[in-house]
Formats: C-alpha cells, structure tokens, sequence
C-alpha cells in the first residue's frame, strides 16, 4: 500500500478481473471497519460517482492530500477496505489492461446489440407495393405501399362510393419503386397516389412497369 501511484478503485479483485465492490449499504453493520476507514469510503465513493470510469480513479497520492488524517492513518484504512472487499488498489498498468478489458467488452455488447437490431429490422413485416381499384379491368387505381394492403383498402372504401378491392401486391413494397411508378404515370395522375387511365386497362401497364423495374436492377 505504500505505493502512492496506486489507482483506488470502488472495486475489488476477483481472478484476473476487477469486479463489483460490495454493496456500499453494507458499511454501516460492517463492525470489522474503524471510523477512519468509514470516512474514507464515503470520500472514495463521492469520488467515483462524479467520474466513475476506471481512467478516472484516485491514485492513493491523491488521497493523501484530500485527507486531514496522517499518512499512516490513511493507508492503513486503505488496507481495511481492501482487506474487507470494498476497493481495490491496483497499478496503471493493471487498471490499463482492465480499461482495455472494459472496452473490448463494450464493444462485444454494441457488436450483439447491433445484431440484435439487425435481427429485429429482419423479422418486420415488410411492406408491399398494392394496386388498388374498381376491378380488375378498371383504368382508375392507387399505386401505393403499405404493410397490409387489405387494411390499407378497408381504410380507403370508408370514403368511396366505389367498391374497392386490391387487384395486385408485389412483395418490392420500396419507397424507390413506388416513387419511380408514380414519375413514370405521372401524366395520368389525379390526385395523392390515385391514378386515372381512361379507357386502358391500368394492372397491366402497372406489371409490365414493375418487371421493367426488376429487370433493370
């Protein structure tokens, strides 16, 4: 302990690896503790919950001078607190090799949360591209996408007189492809994303747009 360049932390020792010190609450049944290990505690856990990163850890220099008590005073409660598995004392290169410990660790959890969230974005339900009209040979439709096209018609026939029915999903429910459709009949747009093609019949021209879409990557 009379090393002044040891980093104090509110952790102790296991193995190889710097774990969670016991619980703070604990100190004050801990009758195996003096007072002056008490008051040290309190100073070295106000310490760590302003900055508590490893990097930031009092070295046991720093202590002898935020503390009114003598040298030997101080580190011989340094030494209780040890002892009783409320800190540890360790060199900078061991808490450099535990910071390094920490980090890899962090980015292995970031790694399995990145994945995680990968994994999530997989199993959504993925949106469609729909065509929705009269009939099938009717030249008025919507050109649209949506997660679920039959509720999307179900939500659109509460303000039409017309009867709707979805004549066509394709599984490509892309922003891209929708807005490529809706540029390329653009001269035969109404209004929103409903589309009037007169006396021609609209699926059809619409199929042959998508598969011309597919085709050209």
């Amino acid at each position: 302990m009379a090393n002044d360049d040891l980093r104090v932390l509110r952790v102790f020792t296991k193995g190889d690896r710097l774990t969670v010190a016991k619980a703070p609450y604990g100190l004050a049944t801990d009758r195996g503790l003096t007072l002056n290990a008490l008051g040290l505690y309190l100073l070295i856990s106000w310490h760590w919950d302003k900055s508590s990163t490893l990097a930031d850890a009092l070295t046991v220099s720093d202590l002898l001078s935020m503390t009114s008590t003598s040298r030997s005073a101080t580190l011989e409660a340094l030494g209780e607190l040890a002892d009783a598995g409320y800190i540890a004392c360790v060199t900078p290169e061991r808490l450099s090799e535990e910071i390094t410990r920490q980090e890899e660790r962090e980015q292995q959890r970031r790694d399995r949360s990145a994945e995680q969230e990968r994994e999530r974005m997989r199993n959504l339900p993925r949106s469609k591209l729909y065509v929705i009209g009269g009939q099938q040979d009717s030249g008025v439709i919507k050109i649209g996408v949506s997660i679920d096209p039959e509720r999307r018609r179900d939500q659109l026939q509460i303000g039409s007189s017309l009867k709707l029915q979805v004549l066509w999903t394709h599984d490509n429910g892309s922003k891209r492809l929708e807005q490529w459709l809706h540029q390329r009949f653009a001269k035969y747009r109404t209004h929103n994303e409903w589309f009037d093609f007169g006396r021609r019949k609209a699926l059809p021209l619409v199929q042959d747009a998508v598969s011309r879409w597919r085709e050209a990557g």
